[in-house]
């Protein structure tokens, strides 16, 4: 359905570059505390790492100041002058907390850096640079002078649209670790020898701790600085397009909600086009008033409107979600990957959907407003609802202008690359931050606590969007003859000889018959996958390693069998027989030569609630409750024979029971390598296979060379079912 409107958005007019604000004179710092709670009921600050853009590289330790009377006081001072010499500081997973979640109804999150800073200096007098909001409870780090300018890098690397639309969606993994791997490169990325914090106290050599600690803060402020601070610099073009302040939009937990600001002030501009009636309109009441709904009562503002306002504690889908097509598991070569560019916002534009646009008031009896049948799946779940043919909606019209301004700082940037670089980076810069206002934008209707929530307008886009990528499908086997062995939203994963011609007609016609940019994204040398969500790839050209879903990267399993099933990966990657390492690794278990075995074997778990409100005998409840723990502090065990399973005595391991953890961690992958895990680890194997719910595997095939079609054209069309 593509919308026919009376009104048309005016062509983008390019302007001049926003200038991004220098950053200058920026501390990245990490700090270390204990596990053990003091007799305050505190943890207490044991070092500090710190690493500047002018030089500063250091790493503080509380074993420093032994021979003061309060060691940690000293340390508390030591840390508060060198952040209060800088403008700004960057930390990761510095300013969360652990607070009440209204929708699960339990205390979630774990608090931070700031928090954990502010209470020990609270403890000793000392004088604290931060300042926290006594209505979100938040902690801002605002400097002696009061000035000073935090951003918490984690909010910004782990945010999704952030994560697509500047990283490729290049990491799966939200640790400092795999983020800074994918973005420094594996030779400059990665923590520290691999140490994991919570072993950090356990530590007997004070310059491994130092290194530890520095090299952290060293690893933020690289990743925070690559290519000459490009995310900060996007990150200040989109406050200069939203007018949101530079470090709240870098400190916002989603990047949805930049939108409010744009659609408030958009809103009050289009007041007397919505519906062609004025500003007493009910829909526009109804989105004005919306976003105090989780603060009042529903019936102090919705008497006389008749809106549905779905219970915001339910925790199942509200509506549909994007199009999955169950994969053919098993072992692949040349796999390659094509994606719609931008889906969800191409669907908002090219069928009209706004939030005042989707059952609007003036086109209630136009039979052409009404949404399709195909987009059901079956008669009962089709829908009476509607979208307006008579005027083109707030949010339609300001993507379709983002849209049309992306692509003139794109091709503004391919022809100054090669004449003016710097200038080109700077449209680059732009382009971006236009990217991630479209590419956040679906999240503003879908949110349930955003301002302009709109369910129905939201299922609508998803709908559009399966239809679309179906379509496309559909394109790609019946026209170009290819094997398709998995979709994903807007994804589809092709397993033939792929000409280059076809791929350039492909995107060709699936611009021509369904209005979206199709690319090639990527190609797979190798690739495995057994099921949705859970695949590795080794990308063609960089050899670099994709890893979706696999419980080897669970933060539940231990050191030991974390890096034994990244072993197997980097063997499979390098077609080396993954047993030959697995096998020596087993035998260092098994015969006690495992070095450091006490943290490798070390297994950390942090209590989400109250030990009494665990309903089963989990490690939680039962180690917490003979330890005395409260929600938030972390429980430390080794898996044991013995009854209770669960031991804090390393001697009292089992390792009978690693064993069995390690080969079903990794047996998913072996498998779809055909290797046969009885004969080559004979030992228990049997019993450690019984619980193994890996789908069943599909031998590879020979693939049949690409057909071409004589009367194959851009203009060949699948109907839609």
């Amino acid at each position: 359905m593509t919308s026919q409107t009376s009104q048309t958005p005016q062509r983008a007019q390019l302007f001049i570059p926003i200038k991004p604000i220098p950053i200058t004179n920026i501390l990245a710092f990490d700090l270390e505390w204990s596990l053990t709670k003091d007799k305050y009921g505190e943890y207490s600050i044991i070092a500090a790492g710190f690493y500047a853009d002018h030089g500063l590289e250091k790493g503080y330790l509380i074993e420093d100041f032994k021979r003061e009377r309060h060691p940690e006081k000293t340390l508390l001072s030591m840390i508060t002058r060198i952040l209060n010499k800088y403008d700004y500081s960057v930390g990761f997973y510095s300013t969360g907390i652990r607070a009440f979640n209204p929708i699960r109804h339990c205390l979630m999150g774990r608090d931070s850096d700031l928090i954990q800073l502010h209470r020990r200096l609270l403890r000793y007098d000392l004088s604290s640079p931060i300042f926290i909001n006594e209505t979100n409870k938040l902690p801002y780090l605002v400097g002696g002078k009061r000035n000073h300018t935090h951003l918490d890098a984690y909010n910004l690397f782990t945010n999704k649209v952030i994560k697509s639309s500047i990283y490729g969606n290049s990491y799966n993994s939200n640790d400092l670790d795999t983020i800074s791997k994918v973005i420094l490169g594996n030779e400059e990325g990665g923590k520290y020898s691999g140490i994991k914090g919570p072993i950090f106290e356990s530590l007997t050599d004070l310059e491994d701790k130092r290194r530890y600690v520095f090299f952290d803060a060293k690893l933020l402020l690289n990743c925070v600085a690559h290519n000459n601070y490009e995310l900060l610099k996007v990150m200040h073009s989109l406050s200069e397009l939203t007018g949101i302040p530079f470090k709240n939009i870098c400190n916002s937990r989603g990047v949805t909600k930049i939108w409010t600001p744009v659609l408030d002030e958009l809103v009050q501009k289009e007041l007397s086009k919505i519906d062609g009636v004025n500003g007493t309109n009910l829909e526009v009441l109804r989105y004005s008033v919306l976003s105090e709904y989780f603060t009042r009562k529903k019936g102090n503002f919705t008497a006389g409107l008749d809106l549905e306002i779905e219970d915001p504690t339910k925790n199942s889908p509200r509506y549909i979600g994007g199009w999955v097509m169950s994969p053919i598991p098993g072992e692949y070569r040349n796999v390659s990957v094509f994606d719609i560019t931008s889906l969800y916002p191409a669907m908002i534009v090219n069928n009209n959907i706004s939030f005042e646009t989707v059952n609007c008031e003036c086109c209630s009896k136009v039979k052409a407003a009404k949404v399709p049948d195909y987009l059901f799946d079956d008669k009962k779940s089709r829908s009476n609802d509607h979208i307006c043919v008579k005027h083109r909606g707030i949010l339609t019209n300001q993507i379709s202008d983002y849209m049309e301004k992306r692509v003139a700082y794109k091709r503004k940037f391919k022809e100054l690359q090669i004449i003016d670089p710097m200038m080109a980076r700077e449209y680059e810069i732009i382009s971006n931050s236009y990217k991630i206002l479209i590419n956040s934008v679906y999240g503003q209707m879908g949110h349930k606590f955003a301002k302009y929530e709109n369910v129905i307008a939201a299922e609508l886009v998803t709908r559009f969007g399966r239809s679309t990528i179906q379509h496309c499908a559909k394109i790609a086997k019946e026209i170009f003859n290819w094997d398709i062995i998995y979709g994903d939203t807007d994804s589809l994963f092709i397993n033939s000889e792929i000409m280059p011609e076809d791929i350039k007609l492909f995107i060709e016609t699936c611009k021509q018959q369904l209005s979206v940019n199709m690319e090639l994204d990527k190609i797979y040398d190798k690739f495995l996958i057994a099921g949705a969500k859970n695949y590795v790839g080794i990308i063609k050209d960089s050899k670099s390693l994709i890893v979706k879903g696999f419980a080897g990267k669970k933060s539940d399993r231990c050191l030991f069998v974390r890096n034994c099933f990244k072993q197997v990966l980097e063997d499979y990657k390098n077609d080396i027989n993954p047993y030959i390492k697995l096998r020596d690794r087993l035998a260092e278990l098994e015969s006690g030569k495992l070095e450091d075995i006490g943290n490798q074997l070390i297994i950390f778990k942090q209590l989400n609630k109250g030990v009494d409100e665990y309903k089963i005998n989990v490690v939680q409840k039962l180690i917490g409750k003979l330890k005395n723990l409260e929600e938030g502090d972390t429980v430390k065990y080794y898996i044991s024979d013995g009854d209770m399973k669960y031991t804090e005595n390393v001697n009292a391991a089992s390792i009978k029971e690693y064993r069995k953890q390690l080969i079903n961690t990794v047996k998913p992958i072996l498998k779809l390598l055909k290797y046969d895990i009885k004969s080559e680890l004979t030992e228990e194997t049997k019993e450690s296979s019984n619980d193994d719910n890996t789908p069943p595997i599909v031998s590879l095939k020979e693939k049949p060379k690409n057909l071409t079609l004589k009367a194959r054209s851009a203009s060949t069309v699948i109907q839609l079912n």
